[in-house]
């Protein structure tokens, strides 16, 4: 029900990313022609990566890094109805070893847990026809499936919008845009907590 579901937005992540690029020192700009599309740009200043820092890490450090990252085996579920970002939440998950399902919506979560074995679910909060919240209240009365863990994917990470992610019955959240080592560690800490229901605890990146 709301603008940016009908319009595709409002033009705030043009305006945030200008404001990005000015505070970093950079350039933003735009060319675009009616009826064939729009090329958005930016140039950046970047310090020079010192290479001899960069290969510092050893290769055992690289085996603890990667063990502590891996998600190999874990079922998850993403419930999320943008096309771009169900690719990009898959081809990351996937290429750690997790085994990954996709749900456009509430309604299409909740009948895919009540089908498929799901180790945690990653649950967008503003989505159609059953949005993230809603969802996981239907799911936390669901005795068959109300122990699942789940994790809000959100851009609202206000005090105000955590206490109503808990208060629906969700174990933490993910802030967007995502670091996916963030990511991965969440996940890792949510499915090995014995907390898997609100109580005691919420977890966050």
């Amino acid at each position: 029900s709301s603008t940016t579901r009908k319009f595709g937005g409002t033009g705030m992540g043009l305006a945030i990313c200008k404001k990005l690029v000015c505070l970093m020192g950079g350039e933003i700009g735009v060319s675009s022609t009616f009826g064939e599309g729009s090329c958005f740009w930016m140039i950046i200043p970047l310090p020079l990566a010192d290479h001899q820092d960069a290969g510092q890490l050893s290769s055992t450090d690289e085996s603890i890094s990667n063990k502590e990252t891996s998600l190999a085996g874990i079922h998850i579920l993403v419930a999320e109805d943008n096309v771009f970002n169900q690719q990009v939440a898959k081809g990351l998950l996937e290429y750690e070893g997790a085994i990954v399902s996709i749900a456009e919506n509430g309604k299409a979560a909740i009948a895919h847990l009540c089908s498929e074995h799901t180790d945690v679910v990653l649950m967008d909060i503003q989505m159609p026809e059953m949005d993230g919240l809603e969802a996981t209240k239907l799911i936390r009365e669901s005795p068959s499936i109300a122990n699942i863990p789940i994790v809000a994917m959100t851009a609202n990470a206000t005090q105000s919008d955590i206490e109503k992610y808990q208060t629906s019955g969700m174990n933490g959240y993910i802030s967007k845009p995502f670091d996916p080592d963030l990511l991965f560690r969440a996940i890792l800490d949510i499915v090995s907590s014995k907390e898997q229901v609100f109580g005691k605890g919420f977890a966050r990146s």
